[in-house]
């Protein structure tokens, strides 16, 4: 499967549990960016494959709905064509910056292939820049 495909996946996932609605799981409501707000370290990290969080101290239910996404990615991929064995690594950071929701989404394929972009808003849309010749572009995260 194409680096590109598998990222469209990775995002559909993170999107999933940023926009609060867990669609994914099953309706399952979450809050993680007022509980990112809340928390000293000002972001929460999810390894979507493993399940590890880090960052900030996620309450019980989202703990519970980190589990349920980590349950429910490979037969996500699966459904889009794609297998798990295809993806290395699914990480997403969900941060708070200047009022505005973000979050980073880093995938590695099979091959090392490794890239990464940020999304802004609910739902999570690809953040933009200027270059130096002032075209705008997709910001890197």
């Amino acid at each position: 499967m194409k680096h590109s495909e598998l990222c469209a996946i990775a995002h559909n996932i993170a999107d999933s549990l940023a926009s609060g609605q867990g669609f994914l799981i099953g309706y399952f409501p979450t809050e993680i960016f007022a509980e990112v707000a809340q928390s000293a370290e000002g972001h929460i990290s999810v390894d979507f494959l493993t399940g590890q969080i880090t960052g900030g101290q996620p309450s019980d239910s989202l703990r519970k709905a980190i589990a349920l996404y980590v349950e429910a990615t490979p037969a996500f991929f699966e459904k889009h064509g794609a297998s798990i064995s295809d993806v290395r690594e699914v990480f997403a950071r969900y941060h708070v910056k200047r009022l505005e929701n973000r979050f980073s989404v880093i995938v590695e394929d099979a091959r090392g292939r490794r890239s990464s972009a940020e999304y802004g808003g609910i739902p999570g849309q690809r953040l933009k820049t200027l270059d130096e010749l002032g075209r705008i572009r997709p910001k890197k995260a």
